[in-house]
């Protein structure tokens, strides 16, 4: 079983919403250049923050969605389409036409690609904004999510359990292999259609950590699996070529959280992360379109370059609670209301 509201994990949703802003604003190398220090590979590591996303929301919708694991009706199959269009679109909608209209994006093939969350199957159209990508992706998996949960529950749990994490593996190695070949030392940090793949790969994981039994989850749980696993993130998260293992370690912690205690989920669960996991959809759509103002060209090593980027996370942060006190919450509310009788 599982407690209705798990806090750590809408914390790690926080650090992970922050951590990939500061991606964005200081990353200091292309994907083909070797990076100089360990700090400097574990900010350009940022983008695996995506991943962690789709592995989140893969097991938490396994959990509030756990009745297609016994049954496929075509009026769940709405319900459940409805309240991922009610809870993604409306901050969505109004990034993606700020971005076209204020920010004079001017693509109009880029926008229907988008309006239509297919962005990431036509991304050679061109991104109105970069991160809306994993949006269009993560939608196309809304859509076959049911059906995935629904046959994956027809296999044996230990089969699943076992094959999943394997199935996903060989799929982010497919990627992996296709980059390397191509020069890039970040080996996962690719959209379009292998992006689609990247996030069905990590939507595998996340049913694979679901059917994990609650016994076994409260054998490896606890205080020292946690400190143990987080180590090994922030290590592997310093190396080049680990972006596979990164991914497998986030699974781990994730699957450490779950039962909601040890002193990791005590922390993730503190007021301030938590706040900012409530807010991390925001952080993530918003914090991009900072990068598109003047004072982005200056080289993230200069004092005033510095400055501006840690005054433009603070600026997302504020904007982000307001776009989620008068965005997210009401709108989300209403469509829901409107959607579902």
């Amino acid at each position: 079983m599982y407690k209705s509201e798990i806090r750590s994990l809408t914390g790690i949703r926080g650090v992970a919403a922050i951590y990939v802003m500061f991606y964005h604003y200081f990353e200091s190398i292309q994907s083909t250049k070797l990076p100089k220090s360990h700090l400097e590979t574990f900010i350009n590591h940022g983008y695996l923050c995506v991943d962690l996303f789709f592995i989140l929301s893969s097991v938490l919708m396994c959990i509030t969605a756990k009745k297609f694991t016994q049954k496929l009706t075509p009026n769940d199959y709405l319900i459940f389409m409805k309240k991922r269009f009610a809870r993604i679109y409306p901050l969505y909608f109004v990034i993606l036409m700020f971005s076209f209209l204020i920010l004079k994006c001017n693509n109009t093939a880029g926008l229907i690609t988008s309006l239509f969350l297919v962005s990431t199957i036509f991304y050679k159209k061109g991104q109105i904004l970069q991160p809306l990508w994993s949006l269009s992706a993560e939608w196309i998996m809304y859509l076959i999510f049911p059906f995935l949960l629904y046959g994956i529950s027809r296999i044996p749990r230990k089969l699943s359990i076992i094959s999943l994490p394997l199935i996903s593996f060989l799929f982010l190695y497919f990627i992996a292999l296709k980059l390397k070949s191509l020069g890039y030392y970040t080996v996962l940090n690719i959209v379009s259609i292998n992006g689609l793949t990247r996030c069905f790969a990590d939507y595998l994981l996340g049913i694979a950590i679901f059917l994990v039994p609650s016994r076994a989850r409260h054998v490896i749980s606890g205080t020292a699996a946690q400190i143990l696993t987080v180590g090994l993130v922030i290590a592997s998260l310093c190396l080049i070529y680990t972006d596979i293992l990164v991914i497998f370690f986030f699974g781990l912690l994730i699957l450490l959280l779950l039962e909601d205690n040890g002193l990791i989920s005590k922390l993730l669960g503190l007021n301030i992360l938590y706040t900012l996991g409530l807010l991390s959809y925001s952080i993530y759509l918003i914090h991009y379109l900072f990068i598109y103002t003047p004072y982005m060209k200056y080289a993230s090593h200069e004092a005033i370059g510095i400055l501006y980027r840690l005054a433009s996370s603070l600026f997302t942060i504020i904007l982000s609670f307001f776009s989620y006190r008068f965005i997210e919450l009401p709108a989300g509310k209403y469509l829901r209301k409107k959607l579902i009788c």
